[in-house]
């Protein structure tokens, strides 16, 4: 698998302060990468690094075989808030990138329909963020990044706001959402249950400043059920993963 996202050697600092400390990792195209880690350890930032909000002190970062120098096309971005404009509906929160991009989001309404299929939302078009669910809410941020056809999708805790059993629910979405696009998908999480779940491979930071302590594959079938937590495999890897910290992470 050739790698959609190469990190070398990445530094980041605030003052005097080292939030990340020579990361390197490597994601294959079409994966479904996550990073874990305790709170404060630069994952967030490292997300920002990858999309050119943010700039590094020292290293490089290249995406599709291409330094990061700034905001670059090809990325979709989902945040723990789905920040969604109130008075748009949900068809037009989904085809507010194109109108961002000075695009009529009309010639490209399939695409938007497909997306609101994919994520059932179908008999929602019409509503507006206020009528949703926060689960349903997040639903429409996801299909929003995939509007303009991403090459990798960039998630930062986009269910941290929700309750156990919604999140739970997204995250079988998200498989199913991710398994139809096979778009490659960097998540970042507090949860480790939930990134053994999701992902193909876990990273895990260190506390700052962070950097990659070890990185697990994931082994388990897909598509991976709410049977798949029982599989002693699962428990073994999220076992490992929290072992590292001393239970420090969320247990989420």
């Amino acid at each position: 698998m050739s790698a959609h996202i190469q990190v070398r050697d990445v530094t980041k600092r605030f003052g005097a302060m080292t939030a990340l400390d020579r990361v390197a990792l490597d994601i294959g195209r079409g994966e479904f990468a996550a990073v874990v880690g305790p709170s404060g350890c630069g994952k967030s930032t490292l997300m920002r690094i990858v999309a050119g909000l943010d700039t590094a002190d020292g290293g490089d970062v290249h995406v599709g075989g291409r330094p990061v120098a700034g905001p670059h096309p090809g990325v979709g971005i989902v945040f723990q808030s789905a920040v969604l404009l109130p008075w748009k509906t949900v068809r037009g929160n989904i085809g507010f990138p194109f109108e961002m991009g000075g695009v009529d989001p009309r010639p490209h309404a399939a695409r938007i329909d497909g997306l609101i299929r994919l994520a059932g939302l179908t008999g929602f078009e019409a509503h507006l963020p206020h009528q949703l669910s926060g689960g349903m809410q997040q639903r429409v941020a996801i299909c929003r990044a995939l509007a303009p056809d991403p090459d990798l999708l960039l998630l930062d805790e986009p269910f941290g706001a929700l309750d156990a059993m919604t999140r739970e629910t997204m995250n079988l979405e998200l498989q199913r959402i991710w398994m139809e696009s096979r778009k490659t998908v960097l998540m970042i999480t507090h949860g480790i249950a939930e990134a053994v779940f999701l992902a193909d491979r876990v990273h895990v930071m260190t506390a700052r400043p962070g950097a990659i302590a070890r990185s697990f594959d994931v082994d388990l079938p897909r598509p991976r059920t709410a049977e798949t937590v029982e599989d002693p495999r699962f428990r073994r890897l999220v076992r490992e993963v929290r072992a590292l910290f001393g239970g420090a992470i969320g247990l989420g």
